[in-house]
This record gives C-alpha cells, sequence and structure tokens, in this order.
C-alpha cells in the first residue's frame, strides 16, 4: 500500500510540471494568453525593418495555430456558463469571426510583411487584453472584425437543402435499418422510404425556417427537375 501511494506520488509530482507548461494550473479560458503573447513578441519583431522572409513564414504559421485554441476556449466560456446554446453560439461565431481577422492579415505577410505585422500585434493585443479582462463575448471590437460576406441566395438555399437532405438520409437509413428486422416486405419498405424521405427534408426544413420558406425550397427542387434541359 505505501509502494502504491509513493508510486502515485512521485507520478503526480512528474506531471505537474508538464501541467504547468501546458498552462493547466491557470483558468482554462485563460490559455490562450499564452499564444496570443507568443504571437503579440513575433509580430513586433517581423515589424522592424530588414526582417528575414523565415520570421514572416514563422508568425503565418503561428497565426494559422490560433483557430482551435479560440475555438476551444469559446466552449469553455460558454460551459463555464451552464452551456448555454445561445451563449455557445454567439460565442462560437465571434472566434470565427476573429480567427479570420487574424488569418486576413496574416495572408498579407508575404507581400507587405512590416504593416502585416503591425496589424497581428494591434490584433493579438487587444484579444489578450479582452481575454485577460474576462470580455470574452469581445475579444475585439467591431470595428476591428473582419466583416462577414454575404452568401449568394442560391448558394444559401444550396446549404440549406444540402444540409437537410443529408440529414434526412441519416434519419430515414437509420429508421429502416431498424425495421428491416421486423420481417417487412421489401416492396413496401421501399415505398415508404419514398414517401419518409421528402417528408423528413420538408419537416427539417420547416422546423429550422419556418412553413413558408420550407415550402419556396421545396418547390425550387421540383422546379429544378421538372424544367427542360438546356440546348
Amino acid at each position: 500500500m505505501a509502494q502504491a501511494a509513493g508510486v502515485m506520488a512521485f507520478l503526480v509530482l512528474l506531471m505537474w510540471p508538464y501541467d504547468a507548461m501546458r498552462g493547466e494550473t491557470i483558468s482554462r479560458c485563460s490559455k490562450p494568453l499564452y499564444l496570443l503573447l507568443d504571437l503579440l513578441a513575433s509580430a513586433a519583431a517581423v515589424a522592424r525593418p530588414g526582417t528575414p522572409y523565415v520570421d514572416a513564414i514563422k508568425l503565418s504559421r503561428k497565426v494559422s495555430g490560433l483557430g482551435l485554441p479560440l475555438r476551444t476556449f469559446a466552449r469553455h466560456a460558454a460551459a463555464d456558463f451552464g452551456d448555454r446554446r445561445a451563449l455557445r453560439t454567439e460565442l462560437r461565431r465571434h472566434v470565427d469571426r476573429v480567427n479570420v481577422t487574424f488569418a486576413e492579415a496574416a495572408n498579407q505577410l508575404a507581400s507587405t510583411p512590416e504593416s502585416s505585422a503591425r496589424r497581428l500585434s494591434e490584433l493579438a493585443a487587444h484579444s489578450a487584453n479582452s481575454i485577460a479582462a474576462g470580455r470574452f463575448v469581445a475579444l475585439l471590437p467591431e470595428e476591428m472584425i473582419a466583416q462577414d460576406t454575404p452568401l449568394e441566395p442560391d448558394r444559401l438555399d444550396g446549404r440549406r437543402l444540402g444540409s437537410a437532405v443529408l440529414l434526412a438520409v441519416v434519419v430515414v437509413t437509420a429508421f429502416f435499418i431498424v425495421l428491416s428486422p421486423l420481417g417487412a416486405p421489401v416492396e413496401i419498405v421501399v415505398t415508404l422510404a419514398l414517401v419518409a424521405f421528402p417528408a423528413t427534408v420538408f419537416t427539417l426544413l420547416a422546423f429550422r425556417y419556418g412553413l413558408s420558406e420550407a415550402t419556396r425550397l421545396t418547390r425550387s427542387i421540383g422546379s429544378f427537375f421538372s424544367a427542360s434541359p438546356p440546348l
């Protein structure tokens, strides 16, 4: 028993420095601070005239590695407040926009490394300060965040229809996998599937976007297949 306790104590002492280096001993919502401060230092170095090209490449890679930690940060912040769905969605959307803002600045490092590095320094400083102050839903002020590019109407309709169709396929397939061991005739199963699939698609669209939008989207599918092919 004493030997087992000694082994456990040794493992705890062995893992503590490793956890400390990973930031486990601080609040999990503060972990991105390490990355942002490191990014800030690297960006300040690249902003100086005559910086080697390889330093700009390293800075760009650090920006690329920022996306997953920020999304994890948003998930942890939402969970700390009771994992509310609306808050989780808001935080995820916000950090995605922040990540796009960082990426757009990093994309200019190849052509204008000094000005892009200064822009990244500003973004990193604002984000780090917001996390340190507990402003998790506003890492960057709205005027600094890249604006969302609205989707074209046909692309937006395509996304809505595509997601509904894929989910309907999963639901109908799962239902008939459960139904098949009961010995139902194949003809009845296929007929039910043909009826259940469009009904499931319409139900999913109506649940998410309302009856009028679901009707419009399903009519657009019918008009597409009924239209004569172009000459």
